[in-house]
């Protein structure tokens, strides 16, 4: 028992000293509520880390618990966000290569490998400086290369709202993501920092702490999470108070991302497709810009996920980028406010929301029928 205390005791002093010093060259006022409950998990992890990572049928028994649908409500409501962190200004970025070993292993690394078939992912030189990201391992394990395909990932991310809003009106994100390997260590966690958020959901963002945590099942699936709550943190830096169907629409439009050298490209969420219009409803525009946070809270909010990811793939087109550009900008001024989309699109696109819903409902039939067609 007093091994215990001890080994509690010099945790708490080491995560202190170390937090107060960061929080205060970050420009930031110092949390107590946060620094509690940072310490309550880092001691009950201790405790419960696992030494190696899940099994397979470790990773699929765990991913029977997550919900098939959508990420589960989102964690707080909007606070309006400060802009301390700043612009974007450049800075000095290394090559990146990415290859796979022999027994199919992805791998990250600055230098090509001898004998292996390595793609560029990343080129060298001088590049914006979009966030800061802190990948944590709170259960013990720590999964290599996992930040670098975010990184990546988030600059895609970056670059592709960079061609929507100027880089003076954007403003550099803080991405702190906790990777959980113990479903009770995630649970615990989740509890305490977002307590409405489902506990079937593999992934939840904190706007009150400016947190992200992922319970990892495997590798693909746990990045593709990252991002998606990536997305929420940066959604909230540069947008503030934005509508749920865009909020969670671009979250799971840029989880499908694909990067190789400088192209990114968001692909086409095959499942969401075939619900869309298949086991769910095509909600009318007008239904779904008028959705609240309450209308999230219901036990199977699937339907919601997969019409706004299928209208925000719509309005990314680039023969709808005028408008969408249009809209985000207006967000991204008004960050307090969140912008009334029905209204907004109804004075904007041509013809109004009657013309953006017929020429929406064309594209989701004309893709449904190209998906159909591939499957045969």
């Amino acid at each position: 028992m007093k091994k215990s205390k001890l080994a509690y005791m010099s945790v708490v002093l080491c995560v202190v000293l170390s937090w107060v010093i960061a929080w205060q060259l970050d420009g930031r006022q110092f949390s107590m509520s946060y620094f509690q409950l940072q310490i309550k998990d880092i001691y009950q992890n201790i405790i419960s880390r696992p030494q190696e990572l899940p099994s397979r049928k470790q990773q699929l028994d765990t991913k029977k618990i997550i919900s098939t649908g959508g990420l589960g409500d989102h964690g707080d409501i909007f606070q309006c966000t400060n802009d301390k962190l700043g612009g974007i200004e450049d800075e000095q970025k290394s090559l990146i290569y990415k290859w796979k070993d022999n027994e199919g292993q992805v791998h990250y690394g600055d230098k090509a490998p001898k004998g292996e078939l390595a793609e560029i992912v990343r080129n060298g030189g001088i590049e914006k400086d979009f966030f800061d990201l802190n990948v944590m391992f709170p259960s013990g394990f720590v999964i290599n290369d996992f930040k670098t395909p975010l990184e990546i990932g988030g600059k895609a991310i970056y670059k592709t709202i960079a061609e929507y809003l100027s880089l003076e009106s954007l403003y550099k994100s803080k991405i702190d993501i906790k990777i959980f390997l113990n479903k009770n260590a995630y649970d615990r966690f989740r509890e305490r920092i977002a307590p409405n958020v489902k506990a079937t959901v593999a992934g939840f963002y904190s706007g009150r702490y400016n947190v992200a945590a992922v319970l990892y099942m495997n590798s693909e699936e746990s990045k593709r999470v990252a991002l998606h709550e990536a997305t929420h943190v940066i959604n909230a830096q540069n947008f503030g108070n934005t509508p749920k169907w865009f909020n969670e629409g671009l979250a799971e439009y840029f989880q499908q991302i694909k990067v190789r050298e400088q192209y990114s490209q968001a692909l086409i969420n095959q499942h969401w497709l075939k619900e869309v219009g298949g086991r769910y409803q095509i909600m009318s525009l007008k239904r779904l810009f008028s959705t609240d946070p309450e209308d999230w809270q219901v036990k199977n909010n699937s339907y919601l996920y997969a019409n706004s990811w299928a209208l925000v793939y719509f309005l990314m087109l680039p023969v709808n980028k005028p408008y969408m550009q249009g809209y985000m900008v207006e967000m991204n001024k008004n960050k307090c406010l969140a912008a009334d989309a029905y209204h907004w699109f109804n004075g904007h696109y041509p013809g109004g929301v009657r013309v953006l819903e017929s020429n929406y409902l064309e594209w989701l039939k004309s893709e449904k029928k190209k998906l159909s067609q591939r499957k045969v």
